[in-house]
């Protein structure tokens, strides 16, 4: 009984050794299989190296990533802009030949030149003097009236200028002695022009003019 106790451990020992033999030939047999697999595998696929391998590999992960991509600064489009220096010497150069190709129409035999009505602008009008203050070529702060001249400039017609009809709803005292006003609203409103003639220097209301406020 004392013999079989004491070849335990050398029966132990040899289990032991068998079993390592085994795994070994089993390892040996798996690795044999798996770099059979990596062989076909590059050769099916096109495979470099195992280094180059690896790096594509790293590279493909990289770009596809969208933490990766959303990180990437996006390229910025520069616009080009191209400026053209033009001197003033070059620019009345420029304007003359228009001027000079353009011409003047050429005014047929007995026909007289026809020339659109003269337009003043009035200021308010002074029924006691029978006469507007003042009278410009061009508008100004004080314009309250646009009159229209015949050919003649003897007389012509007259309508409120619109560039004043903000201060006429507000006062519509710019508009005494020179209309006839209905209504109290806040849209101006011309029923008829008035007609004004030239007389003793005097540019006088012969017909007033009638507006209504709606």
């Amino acid at each position: 009984m004392e013999q079989v106790i004491s070849m335990i451990p050398w029966i132990v020992s040899v289990v032991a050794l068998f079993v390592s033999v085994a795994a070994l030939v089993v390892a040996l047999v798996l690795f044999s299989k798996l770099r059979k697999y990596l062989s076909d595998s590059r050769s099916v696929y096109g495979y470099g190296s195992e280094e180059a391998n690896i790096r594509d590999e790293i590279v493909d992960v990289f770009l596809t990533s969208p933490r990766v991509r959303s990180s990437l600064p996006k390229p910025e489009i520069v616009e080009k802009h191209i400026s053209v220096e033009v001197s003033e010497a070059q620019k009345r150069q420029i304007v003359e030949e228009v001027i000079a190709s353009v011409g003047r129409p050429k005014q047929e035999a007995g026909c007289k030149e026809v020339s659109s009505n003269p337009i003043r602008y009035a200021s308010a009008y002074n029924p006691t003097m029978e006469n507007f203050a003042s009278i410009s070529e061009s508008p100004n702060d004080s314009t309250v009236f646009e009159l229209r001249y015949a050919e003649s400039m003897e007389e012509g017609t007259f309508t409120l200028f619109k560039g004043a009809y903000d201060r006429i709803r507000e006062v519509h005292d710019f508009l005494e002695g020179a209309c006839e006003s209905q209504g109290n609203g806040r849209t101006i409103s011309i029923l008829n022009q008035g007609k004004f003639i030239v007389a003793d220097g005097k540019t006088k209301i012969e017909t007033k003019l009638n507006v209504k406020f709606e």
